[in-house]
C-alpha cells in the first residue's frame, strides 16, 4: 500500500502542536488483521516532518454545563457487536451495544446517510479510572454523533475495543503513539485517555485530532483527554471528529456560536453556517451508505 493523500494540518479542539513519528512508534503493536511493513512507517515519518502545520492551543473545560446538555443514555441508532482486542491485537471479549431508538427514529436519523465505523482505544490510565470504561466510551461516541446523524445522516458506530498502552510526554506525542498503535481498517480511531501528562506548554488540554484536508486513505485519528463532565467529553470529541472532516478552528469569541469556537463549544453541538456547508460537502469522507 502506498499513501495516496496528504494531511497537511495537525488540529486540536484545545491546541495544535509539534509531533514526531518514529517508524517503531508506527509500526508496533499493530493488528494482524492489518500488517503494516517498515517501507509504509518510513513513508509515513517522512510524509508528517515535512507536511504537518503548527498552532497554539487552549484550556479544558471549566463552565458549569446546562442539564440539557449532559447525555447519559445518548441515542443508539443501531445494535452492535464490538470486539474487545488486547494491546497486541489478540481478541479477549465481545460487547453487545444495544439499539435504543425505534426504527422510525434510526430512519430519520440516518436516511441515505453514512454508517461510520468507530475503533474505540481505550488507554490504561482510563481503565483504571473507570471499571465501566466500555459504556462510558460508547456512549461519549454516541452522545457525540447526534448532531452528525441529524443534521448529516453520519452514524457512528462503535465497532471494537483496543487496550491501548499510551506513551509519550505530551498530548502531540500520545497521539503518535495512538496512531502507531491501533490498526486503521476503521473510518475513525478515537483514543480515550487519563494521561496526566497531556499537555501543550506545561497546560493540560483536553484532546488533539488530525485535520484532513480530503478523505485520508486511512483511519481519521483523534484523541479526547477524561474530563470531568460526560458532557465535556463528547463536546471535545464532536469538535475532534469535525477536524477529522476538514473543519478548522473559529478565533475564540462568544460568536459564531459553533463546536469549532472554543469559547462557545462546551455549550452547543451546532455548526455555524459555514462548518456546515464544508461538512455537508465533506460527509461522503468516511462510512458507507446506510441504504
Amino acid at each position: 500500500m502506498n499513501i495516496k493523500k496528504k494531511y497537511s494540518v495537525l488540529a486540536a479542539a484545545f491546541l495544535m502542536c509539534s509531533m514526531a513519528l518514529s517508524t517503531s512508534g508506527f509500526a508496533s503493536e499493530v493488528s494482524k488483521d492489518i500488517p503494516i511493513t517498515s517501507s509504509i512507517a518510513d513513508e509515513v515519518k517522512v510524509f508528517y516532518q515535512n507536511d504537518v502545520k503548527l498552532s497554539g492551543g487552549s484550556p479544558l473545560d471549566t463552565s458549569v454545563q446546562a442539564k440539557s446538555l449532559i447525555q447519559t443514555t445518548p441515542k443508539v441508532e443501531r445494535s452492535s457487536v464490538a470486539t474487545v482486542y488486547d494491546e497486541v491485537g489478540n481478541v479477549i471479549d465481545n460487547v453487545t451495544i444495544k439499539q435504543n431508538v425505534t426504527s422510525n427514529e434510526n430512519s430519520k436519523l440516518a436516511a441515505s446517510g453514512k454508517l461510520c465505523t468507530v475503533l474505540v482505544a481505550v488507554d490504561e490510565e482510563y481503565r483504571a479510572k473507570h471499571s465501566d470504561w466500555q459504556t462510558l466510551t460508547a456512549n461519549a461516541v454516541e452522545a457525540a454523533d447526534d448532531a452528525f446523524n441529524a443534521q448529516f445522516g453520519i452514524d457512528l458506530t462503535v465497532t471494537a475495543y483496543r487496550y491501548w498502552f499510551s506513551s509519550g510526554n505530551n498530548a502531540s506525542e500520545l497521539l503518535a503513539n495512538l496512531t502507531g498503535s491501533a490498526t486503521d481498517n476503521y473510518d475513525f480511531v478515537v483514543g480515550f485517555t487519563a494521561e496526566p501528562d497531556f499537555t501543550h506548554e506545561g497546560k493540560v488540554v483536553g484532546g488533539l485530532a488530525y485535520e484532513y484536508p480530503s478523505a485520508p486513505t486511512y483511519a481519521a485519528y483523534s484523541t479526547v483527554l477524561d474530563q470531568t463532565s460526560p458532557s465535556s467529553n463528547w463536546h471535545a470529541l464532536q469538535h475532534e471528529l469535525s477536524h477529522n472532516y476538514g473543519l478548522s478552528h473559529d478565533p475564540e469569541a462568544s460568536t459564531p456560536i459553533c463546536i469549532m469556537n472554543y469559547g462557545t463549544m462546551y455549550n452547543t453541538s451546532a455548526w455555524h453556517s459555514d462548518h456546515w456547508t464544508q461538512l455537508n460537502a465533506r460527509k461522503i469522507w468516511y462510512g458507507s451508505n446506510t441504504n
